[in-house]
């Protein structure tokens, strides 16, 4: 799917994950509600001399964000049940988000458990997952 040069909604946005028996096979987890940021952010260093009076910086590593994937809370989706699992065991799975403009991004997410918001009238239940992504984030165009 080549780059649109439109603006879009975030309106059929994918995240799947790899199956970790088969790679290249991708699980796509339709039940996605929010998927958090994606970042190549970096940190800045401050290698000011002691001499002068203001600072000065020079660019530092890369970091890694937190994330918090929500779903709606389906039990009897399977495929969404065996995610939350591989949360629940802290595993690292590689995750893919395809965004409806053509951009792919891609990393590794070490999950470190599961969460259950709180209920509220008139709005669906919820599961989230957390984790940390972790190595690069790759940035690409959906074949």
């Amino acid at each position: 799917m080549p780059f649109l040069n439109v603006s879009l909604v975030g309106t059929g946005t994918l995240l799947s994950y790899e199956n970790p028996a088969v790679a290249n096979d991708w699980i796509p987890l339709p039940n996605a509600v929010s998927i958090g940021s994606s970042s190549n952010k970096g940190t800045f260093v401050d290698n000011s001399p002691i001499f002068p009076t203001s600072q000065t910086y020079i660019a530092g590593d890369e970091e890694t964000e937190q994330k918090q994937i929500m779903f709606n809370d389906v039990p009897g989706d399977t495929v969404q049940e065996t995610f939350i699992e591989r949360a629940r065991n802290k595993e690292q799975v590689n995750i893919r988000i395809d965004f409806p403009n053509g951009r792919r991004l891609s990393h590794a997410l070490i999950m470190n458990g599961v969460e259950h918001p709180e209920p509220a009238r008139g709005e669906a239940l919820k599961v989230g997952v957390v984790g940390q992504r972790t190595g690069p984030l790759t940035n690409s165009e959906i074949p």
